[in-house]
C-alpha cells in the first residue's frame, strides 16, 4: 500500500502544472516565514506564491500608472531608426 501511495503521489506531482524555484533566505526571513506558516496553517510555498503574485500585480499596476506620467524622449519612428542603425 505504501508503494501505491508513493506512485500516486509521483503521478499527481508530475501532472501538476507548475515550475519549481529554489529560493535562498537569510535565517531571520526564514524564521518569519516559518512562524507565519504555522499561524496561518498554510505551507511556506503557498505563502511565497501569494506574496509573489501580490508583488507582481502591484508592480504591473505601478508600471501602468507611470506610463501616463513619463513622456518618452523618442518617437516610435526614432526608436525604429535607432534599432536598424544599431543592427546594421
Amino acid at each position: 500500500m505504501e508503494r501505491l501511495s508513493a506512485i500516486l503521489l509521483c503521478y499527481l506531482l508530475s501532472n501538476y502544472d507548475s515550475m519549481q524555484v529554489l529560493v535562498r533566505l537569510d535565517r531571520e526571513t526564514y524564521a518569519e516565514l516559518e512562524e507565519l506558516s504555522r499561524a496561518l496553517g498554510l505551507s511556506q510555498a503557498e505563502i511565497m506564491r501569494r506574496a509573489l503574485r501580490k508583488y507582481l500585480a502591484e508592480r504591473k499596476s505601478l508600471t501602468k500608472s507611470m506610463r501616463g506620467l513619463v513622456r518618452p524622449r523618442l518617437t516610435l519612428e526614432d526608436l525604429e531608426e535607432a534599432y536598424w542603425v544599431y543592427r546594421h
